[in-house]
């Protein structure tokens, strides 16, 4: 089977057309406007983002990383407290380990220790 010049330009025209539609649709995804929005994040993407607002010291990055503490994914949580140790938030982050003892808090304390 031979494909014509005119065949293999629309093919690339097409194959250019959905990539650049992805990839717009990835960039939304990726830049949360809302705090709804973090949950919509990969669990990669989620990490990162609690990095990202970890150096700013206000109530919605507060908020967000405390959020962050209790996400389903024990890595972002683990995140949100190195970030929160990191940028001195120690007395924030052992206040919600004091508030939601188990486990996963334990674990959580003891990674923070062994970090320094």
């Amino acid at each position: 089977m031979i494909l014509t010049l005119a065949t293999l330009l629309a093919l690339g025209a097409a194959l250019a057309l959905a990539f650049g539609v992805v990839l717009r649709r990835r960039r939304r995804a990726t830049v949360p406007v809302a705090g709804d929005t973090f949950d919509e994040l990969s669990e990669s993407e989620r990490c990162d983002f609690v990095f990202a607002i970890a150096p700013l010291d206000d109530s919605r990055s507060d908020a967000l990383l405390e959020r962050a503490l209790g996400d389903p994914s024990e890595i972002v949580a683990t995140a949100a407290a190195r970030a929160m140790t990191q940028h001195g938030r120690k007395e924030r982050l052992a206040e919600y380990l004091e508030l939601h003892p188990g486990k996963r808090s334990s674990r959580i304390a003891d990674t923070m220790e062994l970090l320094g």
